[in-house]
């Protein structure tokens, strides 16, 4: 359990590093600074609470017999998908305020750090050494 910890540590680092990165290449180029940076933020807020909803319910669901575990997690990928059409439904309704593309960009963040995650990794040992 502490190793799965340590990989979501790491994940959601990943997921924070592309949001900044993202977030602050909008800012920069944009016109709508304000915008962007709300759409930044709001996307990469939402990929860290999806990061972390993935390792609530794996945890939950490896406790499971296979055909409630399977059940399970068909249900925690439907959540998590709301969880984003909800991100975009905001970006969209208040697109003067959050700007629905840093949000599409930063909620990728999930899978940037995931595909990052292999050469990310000795990095982050490095760096949280003890």
């Amino acid at each position: 359990m502490k190793q799965v910890k340590q990989v979501l540590k790491e994940l959601m680092i990943s997921s924070i590093l592309w949001t900044a990165i993202v977030t602050l290449l909008f800012v920069i180029i944009s016109r709508g600074r304000v915008s962007m940076l709300f759409g930044g933020l709001l996307g990469g807020a939402a990929a860290l609470v999806l990061l972390w909803h993935m390792f609530r319910h794996l945890d939950i669901a490896l406790d499971m017999d296979p055909a409630h575990a399977s059940r399970h997690a068909q249900l925690a990928s439907l959540q998590r998908l709301v969880i984003m059409a909800v991100t975009l439904a905001v970006c969209m309704i208040f697109y003067e305020y959050v700007h629905p593309i840093p949000a599409i960009l930063t909620l990728f963040g999930v899978k940037v750090s995931a595909l990052s995650y292999p050469k990310m990794h000795p990095h982050y040992e490095k760096l949280f050494k003890k």
